[in-house]
């Protein structure tokens, strides 16, 4: 059973965050970037994780106002099925137009990373993470 004090703290922090996001008048429009929008959907691939062949599965989708894009990621080893990955990213532009990223996996939090990155015409590159 949770402790009082914690739900109480968990509330407060849950009031003065929305109070943050609530003092704007209206959410921001939704995103447009062309590079993601061609990132959605479902893909597949064969290729090489850690080291080894893995049967990949990808699928990409827009989320929370499209504001973001998810990707989720399964992966499986081709010769042993018995090894696997699973790691989901969620992809923003920030205030300048730039990528945020950010990037979470089976390995846990300390595991997560945050990159940046630009676009071009048709390219999305990582330019830190």
């Amino acid at each position: 059973m949770l402790n009082k004090n914690f739900l109480i703290c968990l509330t407060l922090l849950m009031w003065m965050l929305s109070l943050k996001l609530f003092a704007q008048d209206t959410p921001p429009k939704p995103l447009e970037n062309k590079v993601y929008d061609a990132m959605t959907g479902s893909w597949t691939s064969d290729d090489k994780m850690m080291g080894m062949p893995m049967h990949q599965e990808v699928n990409i989708h827009w989320a929370l106002n499209h504001q973001y894009i998810i990707m989720e990621l399964n992966a499986v080893g081709k010769d042993n099925p018995a090894v696997k990955y699973t790691g989901m990213g969620v992809f923003g532009v920030d205030e300048k137009g730039n990528a945020k990223t950010w990037w979470f996996d089976d390995w846990g939090a300390g595991a997560m990373t945050s990159g940046s990155g630009t676009f071009s015409v048709n390219m999305f590159t990582m330019t830190d993470g």
